[in-house]
């Protein structure tokens, strides 16, 4: 019993005691763990660019300070969701050309990435319209020109080569320039009117650059309403609006000299500068040279003029219908006097006198005075000397020599024996005893001896041909003669002999109808 009680107390004081450290102890439930904060927000990256139209994934990690990774909620946000937009899952999408700031958030904790839009579109396997460059460029392409998603960045081209008839601000490169379509593709480039110039509207055609040159798309078709051109392309690259540029008219057409003085058989190459409206030098086009009198000078087609008779004429040059001319003025031949036996450069006097009345210039006539009891074949060689100092002073290519009674032998033999037939244009005798005369037996100098019939001078000069090379002869003979005896042996064979009214010896030289005929036969 006692050990019954016993327990019962010893249970008492166990219970008591436990009561009395619970209440010690528990005060409610105990408290939930707190979270560890974000410290940093890290993205995939920070830059991308885009065109509009195309995307590009971001994703966003949270971590602690320890650089642990947290999961925890991100935000998204744009800065300008006019030129990109993001989804929830970091997703950003180009919407227009420019740059926006894509900003992720987890807690109070941000990181950000620069997205820039560039000018152009997203082509996807269904096909797609883009249209860049303010409206500029548009590119149409149907399904299944790409089997992949492909952006296309529409830019101005970077120093193009110059092309004439390219238009400005028509040429754009469309990157990138490695993308070739299956199917081909529509490009269409806009122009302003006002850029065209001079450009054909109707020759407006595309162009695509190629290791440097332009080459023409092949079916470029122009829309002047929309002041567009379009053509089919398989390629991305660089492309142009070009046109063909007519050649600018002449507006002017000038030559070296307005005026020019020849003596008969000279050529002078003349020369025309044709001009546009702007001076610019017009080196490809056709002139056309005509003469209003052929007979006195005439042209080639390439301009150079040459004199013929004597006179005036007017040369034209004509290109495009601007005509510019010179006039040609074409000088009689120098005139190389040389008097007879016995006399003296004076009795030429009153034939110069009229020959500068009817024309001709006083200092291409030459009128001098020899010693006439020398040989003749020793006045030759001053004929000779004569008429080459002519041709130097006045770079006439012939000069006529118009001599009395013996002067004709002289020059006779100048022209046969010292070249001078090449020299001469019109060889005139008045008197001359051509085949001597019976008067040189009267006298005993060289030359009487030489003007004395069958003499050895006169027998050389007379065999075979008596009017030898090139030159006009002509011969005057009196049958009043009294010094060239007998008249006739004035006469040469293959001569213009011109007998003339009753006249004494000297006369020859000083009677107007005798001069008259000279001068018609020299010009």
């Amino acid at each position: 019993m006692l050990r019954a009680v016993h327990k019962r107390f010893a249970f008492a004081v166990a219970l008591a005691a436990g009561l009395a450290c619970s209440s010690e102890k528990s005060t409610g439930p105990a408290p939930e763990p707190v979270p560890t904060p974000v410290t940093g927000v890290t993205l995939s990256r920070d830059t991308a660019t885009i065109v509009p139209g195309a995307a590009v994934q971001l994703t966003a990690t949270a971590t602690g300070s320890s650089g642990q990774t947290l999961a925890r909620t991100i935000t998204w946000s744009s800065s300008d969701t006019t030129k990109a937009k993001v989804g929830t899952d970091g997703t950003v999408t180009g919407v227009g050309i420019g740059n926006a700031t894509i900003t992720a958030t987890s807690e109070t904790v941000s990181a950000r990435a620069t997205i820039t839009i560039l000018d152009g579109g997203l082509i996807t396997s269904s096909g797609a319209t883009i249209r860049a460059a303010n409206g500029l460029v548009t590119l149409v392409a149907p399904a299944n020109a790409v089997t992949a998603n492909t952006s296309v960045v529409v830019q101005p081209a970077s120093n193009p080569p110059s092309a004439q008839g390219l238009i400005s601000g028509t040429t754009f490169t469309l990157n990138p320039t490695t993308v070739t379509f299956a199917q081909p593709v529509t490009l269409t480039l806009k122009y302003d009117p006002s850029a065209l110039g001079e450009v054909l509207r109707s020759s407006l055609a595309l162009y695509v650059l190629n290791n440097g040159t332009w080459q023409l798309l092949p079916g470029s078709s122009v829309d002047s309403a929309n002041s567009a051109v379009s053509a089919l392309i398989t390629k991305l690259g660089t492309f142009a609006i070009i046109g063909t540029v007519p050649p600018p008219t002449v507006a002017t057409i000038t030559l070296d000299i307005t005026s020019l003085n020849l003596y008969s058989g000279l050529t002078r190459q003349i020369t025309a500068t044709l001009k546009d409206a702007n001076g610019n030098v017009l080196t490809d086009r056709a002139v056309s040279w005509s003469s209003n009198n052929a007979t006195i000078a005439s042209v080639t087609s390439s301009g150079a003029i040459t004199s013929a008779g004597f006179g005036s004429a007017t040369i034209s040059a004509s290109s495009e219908g601007k005509t510019a001319t010179v006039s040609v003025s074409v000088k009689h031949d120098p005139i190389l006097f040389v008097h007879g036996f016995a006399s003296s450069g004076q009795i030429w006097g009153t034939m110069i006198g009229w020959l500068v009345a009817d024309g001709w210039t006083s200092s291409d006539l030459t009128n001098w005075s020899y010693d006439t009891t020398i040989s003749n074949e020793t006045v030759a060689q001053q004929i000779k000397t004569k008429v080459d100092s002519i041709a130097t002073a006045t770079g006439a290519p012939k000069v006529d020599i118009i001599t009395h009674s013996m002067g004709g032998l002289s020059s006779r033999y100048y022209a046969r024996n010292l070249g001078g037939s090449d020299r001469i244009d019109a060889w005139v005798s008045l008197g001359g005893p051509n085949h001597g005369t019976t008067t040189a037996n009267f006298c005993g100098p060289a030359s009487c001896l030489e003007m004395r019939p069958g003499s050895e001078f006169l027998t050389a000069l007379n065999a075979g041909d008596e009017t030898p090379g090139t030159p006009r002869y002509a011969t005057w003979w009196t049958p009043c003669d009294q010094v060239t005896t007998p008249p006739e042996s004035v006469i040469l064979a293959g001569a213009t002999n011109t007998e003339t009214a009753c006249l004494g010896h000297s006369d020859l030289y000083q009677n107007a109808t005798v001069y008259a005929q000279v001068r018609d036969w020299i010009k």
